[in-house]
């Protein structure tokens, strides 16, 4: 080789060198600017081109309070990423010959169904991919922490309607993967968490990256945290990992750096480090439009143009280009991740705060900072996309005088709606601040879980503030102008009274476990748990508290029905509060009277609680002795 081609060559290499130089130093410039702008207590990035990792760092804290960093090797929730993991392991099924997407379901799975089992039949496995099922997400309320989870699933949607025709409309719906995920561990055998890290995760290297809510170790994981002012570190995350939507995205945490060998494999047909993880045609599958949906409005820094969704993927057209992009969301962590397919460039973020529902009014949302990131490693200038080009609508003038003010200062206790599993337990508190604002703070077993100033739009409606969007909260009153309780966000509150409790007694069980009952009702604790009735009504609750120690199970309260003279029953339902799931099925007597058993079993304990009383008096029960008895259980550590 002549002097002047070794010098060329040199000078070649040299410039791409410094080419490569100056893009991880724009990138990382550019986060820089983020971090210390924004609320993010911490987060890291990496960013993929031409089929290697170009970049990847750490910005911030793991938690504000501690010192340690969040780095690209720190591990973090993805959330619903994991629907493209989910989609990718159908696919390879798929390239086995071992399922079709064009084919009903319930070919694979004979006893899926939902109540309109005609609708169902109809669903496609294309269908559940794409979100196009009609199976909500929030119509089958979920935390079941167990192998059988995604089978508890199947058994819940028998009880669910669909109200659209299958395939016909868009629906984001984590039930869709669920289902999903139960067809791969029915069509291999293997638990889906297993099949995902051996099929997946092991190829790929991901060596940081685990799906298994069962071994799951949330001493070693971050916590994220809550919306508040501030952030507000959180100190529980147990209560949110859902087994039944561990497909979906509940459980399943990552590093940047491990995301990285999953964004090369999917720019480079699907091969990592010369082996094929999934073939080139199952990625041009995940990434083909399937049906489209709104997308970011011009006032909200879009175009207006429609999003597609493809196979646990979404794919827009921003700034002039096709990108291929998904986001998580965990309630106290986030990802976002975003693809140029034909720059072949991608960029992956993990934060330790929820930026899906951050007030983009404050601060610069998490597909904008990705766009950005895709830009700089194509040596382009950054936009403003995303960034919203109108000012916040809620804003208002309007003020209460301070007498007003004073009635809505109280406890407003979780009853209803919304994802219960996510919710039950919460209470909200207003309170006067030495400035006199109204300001709340929303707890879940003592934690703060939630902090917002209350901004009235009128006498009975607000809107929340702090670093998250805005929400409306709406009061509700009664004829004399008390306040009975409030409306936020799809979820019902009732206020609490000074007078509730004062006409309660607590009682003590064995192993330091309580119960709460109107004090007008007799108690007797018993070996197992405790029996109390009401004297006039004749009503009765037989309780049996953390019966895993007596060797109670459902094979005795099959045994407690036998004994009585049933002549109907109810359909069984369930319903899931924090981390407890209970099952519950009314029967009637020959006696006339109404019997419904509350069940909840875990890891740790067993509870069955038998309320029985007349047709006339068992709906008030249920609703005065009954809620206020399990919310105090699930309330206290139970």
């Amino acid at each position: 080789m002549n002097t002047v081609l070794r010098i060329s060559l040199a000078l070649s290499f040299l410039g791409c060198f410094n080419g490569q130089a100056q893009m991880e130093r724009k990138i990382d410039d550019y986060l820089k600017k983020v971090y210390q702008n924004h609320t993010i207590p911490g987060f890291a990035a990496v960013v993929v081109k031409d089929g290697e990792i170009v970049y990847k760092s750490g910005f911030g804290k793991k938690s504000l309070g501690e010192h340690a960093a969040f780095t690209h090797k720190t591990v973090s929730d993805i959330g619903s990423l994991t629907k493209s993991i989910t989609a990718l392991a159908i696919m390879q099924l798929v390239e086995q010959n071992r399922v079709s997407l064009d084919t009903p379901v319930v070919q694979y799975l004979p006893d899926f169904r939902t109540a309109n089992k005609e609708m169902s039949d109809k669903i496609t496995v294309r269908m559940l991919l794409n979100n196009t099922a009609g199976l909500k997400s929030n119509s089958v309320p979920s935390y079941h922490p167990s192998t059988k989870a995604l089978e508890h699933l199947l058994d819940n949607l028998r009880t669910t309607f669909l109200s659209k025709e299958p395939g016909t409309s868009y629906e984001y719906s984590n039930a869709d993967f669920g289902i999903a995920g139960l067809l791969i561990q029915r069509l291999t055998g293997m638990s889906y968490e297993a099949y995902v890290e051996e099929n997946i995760f092991a190829p790929l290297q991901m060596n940081s990256s685990i799906s298994n809510s069962l071994t799951l170790d949330t001493s070693l994981s971050l916590h994220g945290h809550y919306y508040g002012t501030q952030p507000l570190p959180s100190q529980n995350r147990g209560f949110a990992k859902s087994g039944e939507y561990v497909p979906a995205g509940s459980a399943t945490q990552s590093t940047v750096e491990d995301l990285g060998n999953y964004l090369v494999a999917l720019l480079n047909r699907g091969r990592f480090k010369g082996k094929e993880v999934f073939s080139e045609e199952s990625i041009k599958h995940i990434w083909h439009p399937n049906i489209s949906f709104q997308g970011l409005s011009k006032a909200d820094g879009g175009n207006g143009k429609k999003y597609q969704y493809g196979l646990g993927w979404m794919i827009s057209e921003i700034d002039g280009r096709n990108v291929v992009h998904h986001g998580g969301s965990t309630g106290t962590m986030s990802s976002f991740t975003m693809i140029d397919v034909v720059n072949k460039t991608a960029t992956s973020l993990l934060f330790n705060l929820d930026l899906t529902f951050i007030d983009k009014h404050q601060f610069v949302p998490h597909y904008t900072i990705a766009n950005n990131i895709l830009h700089l490693a194509n040596e382009e200038d950054i936009s403003a996309f995303g960034i919203p080009i109108v000012g916040d609508e809620t804003k208002n003038t309007f003020e209460l005088n301070l007498k007003e003010k004073d009635k809505y200062v109280g406890e407003y206790h979780f009853e209803s709606g919304g994802f219960s599993w996510m919710n039950f337990g919460l209470i909200l508190k207003v309170e006067m601040t030495p400035h006199q604002e109204l300001k709340s703070m929303v707890l879940r077993d003592n934690e703060t879980v939630g902090e917002f100033y209350l901004d009235f739009i009128n006498p009975s409606t607000c809107v929340t503030r702090n670093i998250a969007n805005p929400e409306t909260i709406r009061f509700t009153f009664t004829p004399r102008g008390e306040i009975k309780g409030l409306f936020w966000n799809g979820r019902r509150y009732k206020k609490k009274k000074e007078t509730d409790m004062e006409n309660r007694r607590t009682y003590t069980l064995a192993e330091n476990k309580r119960v709460v009952l109107p004090d007008n009702w007799t108690f007797d604790k018993t070996s197992s748990g405790f029996m109390a009735s009401h004297p006039e009504s004749k009503s009765k609750i037989t309780g049996w508290i953390n019966s895993t120690s007596i060797g109670m199970d459902k094979s005795n309260i099959a045994t407690y029905l036998a004994n009585l003279q049933l002549t109907g029953q109810g359909l069984k339902t369930k319903q899931n509060f924090s981390i407890h799931t209970w099952e519950m099925q009314s029967f009637q007597t020959a006696q006339g009277a109404i019997l419904t058993i509350f069940s909840s079993v875990t890891s740790e304990s067993q509870i069955h609680l038998v309320l029985e009383s007349n047709g006339s008096d068992h709906t008030k029960n249920v609703s005065d002795v009954m809620i206020p008895l399990i919310t105090f259980l699930m309330t206290n550590s139970i």
